[in-house]
């Protein structure tokens, strides 16, 4: 017999609460068929991705929608100076061509436009933008723009013979479809592990733009 939802999110409670980079004071857990849901408020972005981890080390979790904000404490640097700084991270990072990106917020709310030639270069520069010190949050409206351009048929191609090859993935667990560049995963895999490297397959993917992932860990 599986786990019930109360039992889940107790032990993620439990879990959360243990962790000590995790303030969970202003942090509230649901589940419902072993969907967490996580709603509040943390004090850093480390500890948001964190309380997303301590989720999905529960025993019975199929997948964990991350709602936390990130709460700002202290004294934050001014605005100008918050975009600064994420600009010259960018400007930095050999893997982001920081020259194609447009830097802008308000109340330190970082907001990433221009392009990038690949997936995961745009991701990258989320990830950078929002370890950056003051930062309260990132919207990424940054555009993949392929070179050269790759048909549907080819990305879904690619993605599928990048599964095949992945020893945490069994075949025929996924199903791929494209439409203009999105990368949409579908299906039931076995654990979160192999939820990762399904998504990574697709984000490394030339030609995507996007990935949507609609996994479903099974238990």
């Amino acid at each position: 017999m599986g786990r019930t939802d109360e039992e889940i999110r107790r032990d993620i409670a439990d879990e959360v609460a243990w962790d000590n980079r995790v303030d969970a004071t202003r942090l509230s857990v649901s589940v419902s068929g072993g969907r967490v849901t996580l709603a509040g408020s943390v004090s850093s972005h480390l500890a948001r991705e964190a309380a997303a981890l301590d989720s999905w080390a529960i025993p019975g979790v199929r997948a964990v929608e991350n709602h936390l904000s990130v709460r700002r404490r202290g004294r934050d640097p001014d605005n100008a100076v918050i975009m600064s700084r994420v600009q010259k991270v960018l400007d930095w990072d050999p893997e982001v061509d920081g020259s194609r990106i447009e830097v802008t917020g308000e109340e330190g709310v970082v907001t990433l436009k221009g392009t990038v030639g690949a997936l995961w270069q745009k991701e990258r520069a989320g990830d950078l933008a929002v370890q950056v010190a003051g930062a309260a949050g990132v919207t990424n409206e940054i555009a993949v723009v392929p070179v050269p351009d790759v048909v549907d048929e080819t990305i879904a191609a690619h993605v599928e013979r990048a599964l095949e090859r992945n020893a945490n993935i069994r075949v025929g667990d996924i199903d791929v479809k494209v439409q203009q560049g999105v990368v949409t995963l579908s299906g039931t895999v076995p654990n979160r592990t192999a939820r990762n490297a399904a998504y990574n397959a697709a984000m490394h993917t030339p030609g995507a733009v996007e990935v949507r992932d609609n996994l479903i860990v099974g238990t």
